[in-house]
């Protein structure tokens, strides 16, 4: 029961939608009313420019006659509007019936996640299946003030693939699609296949004018406090905090200083017409004391890598009135920054009023006269960030959000739902569970929970302990008492983890310290043990493997991998101008994955500090900065343009990297990169399971926790907004690779220009393999996907097998060096298939804190297991036409640091001579004659990267 709408956007396929397209009422119909991240709506033949139109009519008021167009609506409660693409009718109180709702012929799409507000108001009838690329194309359209495109956005044709009902009598199904009516064509404002004229950038202008007026207004925060038209006299028991990070959002600051006392709201405030945080805030605490305390605990302490400013709201309103009396009218007028104070007062007033402007009563549809107010459009819906006002009711709205967490946790725990008095069965239980796919913060989980009829089934992201500590961290810096957790949520979630069989973790529970405490259910709440017991389930008792077929494996096939090896010179040059070019523009991006310790190499530093002994003791994180600093310039030089161009690194590390990675690039000012162009976010973690599927406790108060290997890279990306910022940089295409290759080509303009060209969502690099018993990983295609097959999985007659071509070459050749490039639309995709990346199993030997005996255990042989993700696991969630590798030179780009100093494999004198090898190459290629040096061929040639970025392909004048 699917139905195509050919959109002139592209095609969306819908399940369950079919009377009205298979008539063709669609075609033509405008799509208006859109809004970001939220919906769009659709379905009237003539749309609301036309004064023509009635608002659409159901197929019984084609058939019947203007009475029957609209009808009652089905409103399903456990459905909801919990996914992208949900589509649902259009609805309006009914005059007869105030619990009744009457739909016609409009519907919406969600154009993002949880929007629950819709819940309720619209019927939900079916979903997008495909062409989720459509709904982005929606979401990014330029609209006017009433949410209209400003280019038109049609449906073209409606084709029915599965019609399982029968057609109603006198229904007639036309051979063709309909030519659009007279009626229609007045609607059209640009038509869809009109070019524009795109010389203008008007984007980029809008972005400009936005930054220009956000660092004004900051610079006004900064010296008043406040905005200077600031009247009203706020309550003591408000805290006014500006300076704060774009990246800050409400809940980050909630939960940093509700360690100073209970908050009634917390509301950073924000652009209503861009979303763009304006860097200040208010927080309501119940009383005046708190707010004190957090005013001189909180002063200038660090939020996000930004230094934030505290001050009482009343002072500030204070400050604003006499530093506003005292100046004369000229400093008034400029004082605002930008635009004056002129500008931020009508910036206020757009705040208080802006919207759709008035509207026809037909397209009020789904949202109630108590809504909508008179005409004006309800406030912006964030999807995931809810915005909250400082109005009376917010602590009941507060604590309704808390319930929802508490009631979430008891039903998953067993508990009855009752009302907030406690009495189970109450009738006046709000559904706050069935509300779909819901984000609940905890300190470093994403929880949601799908409701198909009464069973409740959960899925949580991995975040890492980063908040965790950044908390504590704060804790520390400013003598903040922590508090203990609430004896209520403590009860719940004591009986979830009972419920799972891992009661444990809370056995010393109730001896710790307050410090302890909170840092322990802090933890807590970020795993679901649910979750963890089905992934351990299948990590100790997998299935049988016997009746399982052997997968078919195949070298990729032509048209998915090419070799720099083999490729024309003119070829390898274009990649190159292209990947240039997208350089220069600021489309590129890379991400480092720097994780690991250096352990192995006898250092407890990050790896990527290591120095492998190179004349210049330049460590891993230096060579690799400063190949990013030379692309940079080339990329300007090549565009001719006077701007530099920006290549933004964000660098993923773990738990124990963080604080000294950060403090390296600190203490080495960036290595000459901006400051605000180096992005730190964490990988996730995950609990160490026992061999009997118990989670293993580490001390009384803190779980074993392991990292969740390189593939937690895609969750990671989106819990810490580096895919946000990403996207509000015009990122689209991402090069991502690990910190211990020192010949890593950072942001390669062939490997990015190659890639582009291809119009693929995932491509790899690969070396080839030296020997049939090397130990490497190996790119392949695994029945019919793109796949990696480790060395330990390649039986020895497929190892030694040769190429078809007849050559002595290896079938199986391409080894994976983990250096692979996105399209940032498959970044977008994450949360559609973060959830089933497979997580892989190593046994280890895991210290522990025996629950039991009260003694920490050091074990002598494999007690546990730790669970982790592979980078490369996404592999097959792309077809081979979005797929493919390329072949480099091994001595160019890959030598790997693995191992300790002696072993002569891996190691940091191998990479030292690989270093020094390459430069010594790239002299001789310009020409460099060596003179005898009496010491044989001891001796060391470095190239900095700031003077050459690549010498075997393209002179580049070293």
């Amino acid at each position: 029961m699917s139905v195509i709408l050919e959109t002139s956007a592209g095609d969306l396929v819908v399940d369950l939608f079919l009377k009205l397209c298979k008539v063709k009422y669609y075609n033509f119909s405008p799509v208006h009313g859109v809004q970001k991240g939220f919906s769009f709506q659709t379905g009237d033949p003539l749309g609301p420019d036309s004064r023509d139109s009635d608002g659409g009519s159901s197929i019984w008021g084609l058939l019947s006659g203007p009475s029957k167009r609209m009808f009652v609506a089905e409103i399903d409660p456990k459905l909801k509007h919990s996914e992208r693409g949900t589509v649902s009718m259009a609805t309006v109180p009914s005059s007869r019936d105030a619990d009744e709702r009457l739909a016609g012929s409009q519907f919406l799409v969600t154009l993002g996640d949880d929007i629950d507000y819709l819940d309720g108001k619209a019927a939900i009838f079916g979903k997008v299946v495909e062409g989720f690329d459509v709904l982005e194309k929606i979401n990014d359209a330029f609209i006017d003030d009433r949410g209209r495109p400003l280019k038109d956005i049609r449906i073209r044709h409606t084709v029915v693939l599965d019609d399982p009902y029968d057609d109603p009598p006198g229904l007639v199904v036309p051979d063709q699609s309909p030519v659009p009516s007279k009626a229609q064509l007045a609607t059209v404002m640009i038509a869809d296949d009109e070019e524009l004229d795109i010389e203008v950038d008007e984007a980029a202008m809008e972005k400009l004018r936005r930054e220009r007026e956000a660092r004004a207004q900051a610079l006004t925060l900064e010296m008043v406090g406040d905005l200077p038209f600031a009247e009203v006299k706020p309550p003591e028991n408000v805290l006014f905090v500006c300076k704060l990070n774009p990246v800050t959002h409400d809940e980050d600051l909630e939960l940093i200083f509700s360690r100073f006392g209970k908050i009634l709201s917390c509301e950073v405030i924000r652009d209503k017409k861009t979303g763009d945080s304006l860097q200040y805030a208010f927080i309501e605490f119940e009383n005046q004391k708190d707010c004190e305390q957090a005013y001189f605990k909180m002063q200038g302490v660090l939020i996000d890598d930004h230094r934030i400013h505290v001050d009482f709201s009343q002072s500030v309103s204070r400050l604003s009135n006499l530093w506003r009396d005292s100046t004369n009218s000229k400093r008034q007028r400029q004082a605002g920054g930008f635009g004056g104070i002129s500008s931020l007062e009508k910036k206020r007033h757009y705040r208080e009023g802006g919207g759709f402007g008035e509207r026809d009563s037909k397209y009020r549809m789904v949202f109630d006269k108590e809504d909508m107010g008179k005409g004006k459009r309800r406030e912006e819906y964030r999807p995931r960030r809810k915005s909250r006002s400082r109005s009376p009711r917010h602590d009941s709205r507060r604590d309704d959000r808390r319930g929802v967490w508490l009631d979430r946790r008891a039903m998953m725990a067993g508990f009855t739902l009752a009302d907030r008095s406690g009495v189970a069965g109450s009738p006046n239980v709000k559904p706050p569970l069935l509300r779909g796919l819901l984000r609940f913060v905890c300190i470093n989980s994403f929880t949601a929970i799908n409701t198909t009829s009464t069973t409740i089934t959960t899925i949580v992201i991995m975040v890492g302990q980063n908040q965790l500590e950044k908390e504590q961290d704060a804790s520390v810096t400013t003598g903040a008492p922590l508090q203990e957790p609430p004896a209520d949520e403590v009860q719940i979630a004591r009986a979830w983890y009972e419920k799972a069989g891992q009661a444990h973790v809370f056995a010393f529970y109730d001896a710790l310290s307050t410090a302890d405490k909170s840092a322990l259910f802090h933890q807590l709440q970020s795993f679901d043990p649910d979750r963890i017991n089905v992934l351990a389930d299948k990590a100790l008792h997998p299935p049988s493997s016997e009746s399982a077929r052997a997968p078919t494996i195949e070298p990729l096939p032509g048209s998915a991998s090419a070799s720099l090896l083999e490729s024309d010179k003119q070829q390898v040059e274009q990649w190159y101008n292209t990947g240039l070019g997208l350089i220069a523009d600021n489309k590129v991006a890379v991400v480092l994955m720097a994780g690991g310790q250096g352990t192995r190499l006898g250092s407890s530093a990050p790896k990527g500090c290591f120095d492998i002994g190179l004349p210049s003791q330049k460590s891993l994180f230096q060579l690799q900065a400063e190949r990013i600093v030379r692309i940079q310039e080339l990329a300007q030089q090549h565009s001719g343009r006077a701007t530099s161009a920006v290549v933004p690194w964000y660098v993923m590390t773990s738990g124990p990297t963080r604080k000294p990675t950060e403090q390296f690039f600190q203490e080495n000012n960036f290595f000459g990169l901006a400051k605000e162009n180096v992005i730190f976010f964490e990988q996730g973690v995950l609990p160490c399971i026992s061999n009997d599927g118990k989670i293993l406790m580490e001390s009384k108060a803190r779980v074993a926790v392991a990292p969740d290997g390189n593939g937690g890279i895609y969750n990671a990306l989106v819990a810490s907004g580096a895919r946000t910022d990403m996207r509000k940089r015009g990122i689209q295409h991402i090069h991502a690779y690990c910190v211990d290759n020192c010949l890593a080509k950072v942001a390669d303009p062939v490997f990015i220009g190659f890639s582009a060209s291809k119009d693929v969502d995932i491509a790899t690099k690969v070396v080839r393999k030296r020997a049939a018993n090397e130990p490497v990983g190996l790119i392949i295609q695994k029945n019919g996907k793109p796949d990696v097959i480790e060395y330990s999985e390649i039986d020895k007659a497929l190892a030694e097998a040769k190429d078809d071509d007849g050559s002595d070459r290896l079938k199986f050749r391409a080894a994976n060096i983990v250096n692979h490039y996105y399209s940032f639309r498959f970044l977008e995709s994450i949360d559609q298939w973060a959830q089933d990346l497979p997580h892989h199993v190593a046994k280890k030997k895991i210290p522990f804190f025996d629950t039991a005996s009260g003694a920490t255990v050091k074990p002598d042989k494999p007690n546990g297991i730790k669970l982790e993700q592979f980078v490369f696991d996404v592999f097959p969630f792309v077809g081979l036409d979005k797929f493919v590798c390329l072949e480099v030179d091994r001595k160019e780009e890959f030598s790997p640091l693995k191992n300790a100093r002696g072993t002569g494999e891996d190691d940091p004198d191998t990479s030292r001579r690989d270093i020094t090898e390459q430069g010594a190459r790239w002299l001789r290629n310009a020409g460099a004659v060596f003179a005898a040096t009496g010491q044989g061929s001891d001796f060391s040639v470095e190239v900095s990267p700031l003077k050459s970025y690549v010498s075997n392909l393209i002179s580049l004048g070293i």
